[in-house]
C-alpha cells in the first residue's frame, strides 16, 4: 500500500494505491484495475496506463451519471497551447475544435472526448455507482452497488487508485459564460464557438447577460485542466514505477508483442 501524497505532493488530499501479485494471477498479461474518480484527472490517469499496457482492463468507477455533465470547470487554454493532452486520447470534438485563437474550451465536452474514446480502448464505465473494497488471501474484490450492467456486482482486481478528490479548501470561483466580447473583468477566454468564459473571485462583473454560471475551488482556473491532467499522468505512471508486479506485466507485454 502506498500513500500517494509521497508520491506526488501537490495532491488535495491523501489517496490510496492498492496493488498486489496475486498467486492465481501472476503471469496475467490481462491486469485488471479500478479507478475511483470522475474528472480530467481520473481520464488522464486511465490513458496514461492504457499507453504503458495496452492490454489492461480497467473499470472507472464514478457516482455521477455521466462525464462533464454535473458541473462545468475551468477551460481556460494558454494561447498556442493546444492540444494540452494527446490527440489520440479524445473522440471527435466537431465543432468544439480548439482554432488558432481559441483561448477557451467546453471543458464538459473535452472529459466527454476522452471518456468516449476510453470505452473505445476497452474502459468499463460504472456511473451512478458507489463500491467498497476488500482483500483477503492477497486477493482485491471491488463489490460495485448502483448503475451499469447491474445492481450489484464483484470484481477481482489487481490494484485500485482512489482519485476522488475530497476536502479542498481552496478558494471559490465563480463563473460565467457570455455571448459578445471580451469584458476586461477577471479571468477571459474565448471559446472556439465564440463564447466568452469567465471567471473571478469577489464580487460579479455587472453590465453582463449570463448565458449560463458556474462554481470551482482551486487555485487558478488558467491551470486548472493542465494541473488535472498532469497529475492524471503522474498518478498512473508513479502507480506503475513503484510497483514490482506492474513492472512485471510490462516486461510480460513488451514480449508477448515483440
Amino acid at each position: 500500500m502506498y500513500p500517494l501524497r509521497t508520491l506526488h505532493s501537490s495532491l488535495p488530499r491523501q489517496r490510496t494505491i492498492l496493488f498486489f501479485t496475486p498467486p492465481k494471477r501472476v503471469g496475467c498479461l490481462t491486469p485488471t484495475i479500478a479507478i475511483l474518480g470522475s474528472d480530467l484527472q481520473t481520464l488522464a490517469c486511465a490513458h496514461t496506463i492504457l499507453d504503458k499496457l495496452p492490454t489492461t482492463l480497467i473499470h472507472i468507477i464514478v457516482k455521477e451519471a455521466e462525464f462533464g455533465l454535473m458541473s462545468e470547470g475551468p477551460g481556460l487554454l494558454e494561447r498556442d497551447s493546444w492540444p494540452i493532452l494527446p490527440e489520440s486520447w479524445l473522440s471527435d470534438f466537431q465543432f468544439q475544435q480548439p482554432g488558432e485563437t481559441s483561448t477557451a474550451i467546453r471543458r464538459s465536452w473535452l472529459e466527454k472526448a476522452c471518456a468516449i474514446h476510453l470505452t473505445s480502448r476497452g474502459v468499463i464505465f460504472h456511473l451512478l455507482s458507489d463500491c467498497s473494497i476488500t482483500t483477503k488471501d492477497n486477493l482485491i474484490t471491488i463489490q460495485v452497488k448502483g448503475g451499469g450492467h447491474s445492481n450489484q456486482q464483484s470484481i477481482l482486481v489487481d490494484g485500485v487508485l482512489d482519485l476522488r478528490v475530497e476536502g479542498m479548501k481552496h478558494d471559490l470561483w465563480e463563473g460565467g459564460i457570455h455571448l459578445g466580447e471580451l469584458k476586461g473583468v477577471g479571468i477571459e477566454g474565448v471559446r472556439p464557438d465564440f463564447l466568452i468564459e469567465t471567471w473571478w473571485k469577489g464580487e460579479e462583473p455587472t453590465g453582463v447577460n449570463w448565458l449560463q454560471r458556474m462554481q470551482w475551488r482551486g487555485k487558478d482556473p488558467r491551470r486548472s485542466m493542465s494541473d488535472d491532467i498532469h497529475n492524471g499522468v503522474a498518478i498512473a505512471r508513479s502507480f506503475l514505477e513503484h510497483n514490482d508486479a506492474a513492472e512485471t506485466l510490462r516486461r510480460g507485454v513488451k514480449h508477448a508483442t515483440s
